[in-house]
C-alpha cells in the first residue's frame, strides 16, 4: 500500500432566500456549491462554483382550508400610529320636486370629496354616483278625532297681533369633518313660509342650524365574559389579502406535542471544522464536551469527522450540514463463543447458513435508535472473526438537512476476517448492513453519498492441497437508509444499502471434501451462505454475496409522527 495522499479540498454549501422570479415561480430556496480552498468551512463568494448552482422551489399554493374555531379575544394590541388625513366627504341637499325621482317630491342629497378643503361641496366636487334622493311619503288617512277637552276659563283679551309663522325642523346625518370631529347629526330649523309642515331648503335659517356631534370614544371597557360559542356559519368567500401588521412580541412557549421529537437545542450548536475529528463513541471525550449526553442541538454543522456509537440520536431546532463526514460504529459483533448478535434480523447466520433479513414495511417502521442494528457475521473461535454489523444512527431536524456533494454518512457492517493461516478452514461472515434514519421538517437534499452496506465475507484457507477444500465466507445482507421530509427529497448523490462480496472460495471440485465457509450477518437483507459444505462430495456450492437491503424515501407533512 503506498503512502496515504493529502487531504482533498471539501464541497461546501450555502443556502439563501430565492424570490418569485426566473429561477422560481413562487419562490424558494437558491443552494450553492463550491470547493473550500482557503479550508475555512465557510463557502465565500470566489468560491461558488455556478455550474453547480441549484434552486429548490416552493410547490403551487395549495387551496383554502377550513377556518379552525375562533379562538378567544386577545388583548387590546397597543395604538398605531396616526395615519394620514384624508380627503372629507361633504354633503348638499336641495329641495326636489314632484317627477321622476320622487312621485310627491322630496329631498336631493348630492355627495362628493372636499378636493380643495373649503368645507363647501361645489357643483365640480359633486360625485353624481352617489346622488341620492329622500322622498316624502304619501298623504296618510285622516286620524280619528281626539275627544273634546274640558272648556278651560276665560282669559282676558289682549290686543290682536299679526299672525306668526310655525318653526319645523330638519335634521341629517353629519358626516366626521370641520363641524363634527367624530361625525354626528345637522339639525337645520326655518320658519314653515308656505304652512305646508315640511321644511324646505328656502325656508332653511343658516344662522339657526346646529350640529350635535358623537362624543369621542371612550376607553376600552373591561371585557365581558366568553360567551357559549355559537353554532358554524357558512364559510363565506375569501376576503382581500390584508395588510400585514408589524410583528407582535413573543409569546410563551407552548407544550413540545410531537415536535419534540426535533429537541429543544438546549445542547447548542453543534459543529466539527474542517480537518477536526470528533468520536463520540470514547466515553473520555464524551465527558469532556460542554454538552456531555444531550444530544439536543440548535444546528449541526460537520465540516470534519464525527464518529458516534451506534443507537445515537442527533437532535436539532435548525438545519443540520454535513459536508464531512459521519461514521457509524459498529452495534454487533461476533465473539466466536456461541451464536453471533443477529441485531434487528429475523434469523441468526451459522455454519454455512446467512441471516435473514426483514420485511421493508417493518424497516420503514424503525426508528433507527436501537444500538444493535445489522447482524454480526458467524465466525469460528479458531479459524477467524465474522464481520461486525453496522451501527444505527437517528437525525432530526426541525428545519432543512444537507449532505452536500464530498459529505458521507456511512453505518456499514465490517468484513469477515480469516485469522488461520495454514490447514483446512472455511471464511467466516461479512457484518450486515447498519440503518441511517434521516428526518426534515424542512428541505432534504443529498449530493453526496449515505451508506449502510454490508461487509464481505472472509477468505478461505487450503494451505495442504489434497482432496479436502473450504468455502469463503457469506457476504453480510445490506442495511436501511430511510428519508423522511415535509418536502420533495432531492438527491443527485447515492444512497447505498449494498450487500457485502462473498469471500474466496478454495473448493475441491468436482468431487471432494470441503470445509463450509459461514454465513452472513442479516438487516433490511439476507446474509450470504458460505461456500462448501460439511462432509460434502460432489459439486460445492460457492459463497454467496449478502442480498441488498432497504432504501426508502417518505414526503409527509409531519415526519415527527413517524418517529
Amino acid at each position: 500500500m503506498g503512502a496515504q495522499g493529502l487531504d482533498g479540498v471539501a464541497m461546501l454549501a450555502a443556502t439563501s432566500a430565492e424570490v418569485a422570479g426566473a429561477n422560481c415561480a413562487t419562490g424558494g430556496t437558491k443552494v450553492e456549491l463550491g470547493p473550500d480552498a482557503n479550508r475555512n468551512g465557510v463557502l465565500e463568494p470566489g468560491e461558488v462554483n455556478a455550474v453547480l448552482t441549484r434552486y429548490v422551489c416552493n410547490g403551487a399554493q395549495g387551496p383554502q382550508g377550513i377556518p379552525g374555531a375562533t379562538g378567544d379575544t386577545g388583548p387590546q394590541g397597543t395604538t398605531g400610529p396616526q395615519g394620514l388625513e384624508g380627503v372629507a366627504m361633504l354633503a348638499a341637499t336641495s329641495a326636489e320636486a314632484a317627477g321622476a325621482n320622487c312621485a310627491t317630491g322630496g329631498t336631493k342629497v348630492e355627495l362628493g370629496p372636499d378636493t380643495n378643503r373649503n368645507g363647501v361641496l361645489e357643483p365640480g366636487e359633486v360625485n353624481a354616483v352617489l346622488t341620492r334622493y329622500v322622498c316624502n311619503g304619501a298623504q296618510g288617512p285622516q286620524g280619528t278625532p281626539g275627544a273634546t277637552g274640558a272648556t278651560g276659563p276665560q282669559g282676558t283679551t289682549g290686543p290682536q297681533g299679526p299672525e306668526g309663522l310655525p318653526t319645523v325642523a330638519a335634521t341629517t346625518a353629519e358626516p366626521a369633518g370641520a363641524n363634527c370631529a367624530t361625525g354626528g347629526v345637522k339639525v337645520e330649523l326655518g320658519p314653515d313660509a308656505n304652512r305646508n309642515g315640511v321644511l324646505e331648503p328656502g325656508e332653511v335659517n343658516a344662522a339657526l342650524t346646529r350640529y350635535v356631534c358623537n362624543g369621542a370614544q371612550g376607553p376600552q371597557g373591561t371585557p365581558g365574559a366568553t360567551g357559549a360559542q355559537g353554532a358554524q356559519g357558512v364559510q363565506g368567500t375569501q376576503g382581500p389579502q390584508g395588510i400585514q401588521g408589524t410583528q407582535g412580541p413573543q409569546g410563551p412557549q407552548g407544550p413540545s406535542g410531537a415536535l419534540a421529537a426535533y429537541g429543544d437545542g438546549s445542547a447548542g450548536a453543534l459543529t466539527v471544522p474542517v480537518a477536526t475529528t470528533l468520536d463520540l463513541s470514547n466515553t473520555g471525550v464524551v465527558n469532556a464536551q460542554p454538552f456531555r449526553t444531550n444530544t439536543q442541538f440548535t444546528s449541526i454543522n460537520i465540516a470534519g469527522t464525527l464518529i458516534v456509537p451506534s443507537g445515537t440520536v442527533l437532535r436539532a431546532t435548525g438545519t443540520v450540514t454535513v459536508s464531512g463526514s459521519i461514521t457509524v460504529a459498529a452495534g454487533t459483533e461476533d465473539t466466536g463463543n456461541g451464536p453471533p448478535q443477529p441485531g434487528i434480523a429475523r434469523g441468526v447466520p451459522g455454519i454455512f447458513h446467512g441471516g435473514t433479513g426483514i420485511a421493508l414495511l417493518t424497516a420503514a417502521r424503525l426508528k433507527g435508535s436501537s444500538p444493535a442494528a445489522g447482524g454480526a457475521g458467524e465466525g469460528k473461535l479458531t479459524d477467524g472473526n465474522g464481520g461486525a454489523g453496522g451501527g444505527s444512527l437517528l437525525i432530526a431536524a426541525q428545519s432543512s438537512v444537507s449532505v452536500p456533494v464530498g459529505g458521507s454518512i456511512s453505518a456499514n457492517g465490517t468484513n469477515g476476517v480469516t485469522t488461520a493461516t495454514t490447514g483446512d478452514f472455511g471464511g467466516p461472515g461479512g457484518g450486515g448492513g447498519g440503518i441511517i434514519v434521516i428526518a426534515s421538517k424542512g428541505n432534504l437534499t443529498v449530493g453526496g453519498t449515505i451508506r449502510a452496506n454490508g461487509g464481505a465475507g472472509g477468505n478461505a484457507v487450503n494451505s495442504n492441497g489434497g482432496t479436502t477444500g473450504a468455502g469463503g465466507g457469506g457476504g453480510g445482507g445490506g442495511g436501511i437508509v430511510h428519508l423522511i421530509s415535509a418536502n420533495p427529497i432531492s438527491v443527485t448523490g447515492a444512497l447505498q444499502a449494498n450487500g457485502g462480496a462473498p469471500g474466496t472460495d478454495l473448493l475441491v471440485t468436482p468431487v471432494g471434501s470441503n470445509i463450509a465457509g459461514s454465513g452472513g450477518g442479516a438487516c433490511g437483507g439476507d446474509g450470504g451462505d458460505g461456500g462448501g459444505g460439511t462432509a460434502f462430495t460432489g459439486p460445492a456450492a460457492a459463497a454467496q454475496a449478502g442480498t441488498a437491503g432497504h432504501v426508502i424515501q417518505l414526503v409527509t407533512a409531519s415526519p415527527e409522527n413517524v418517529l
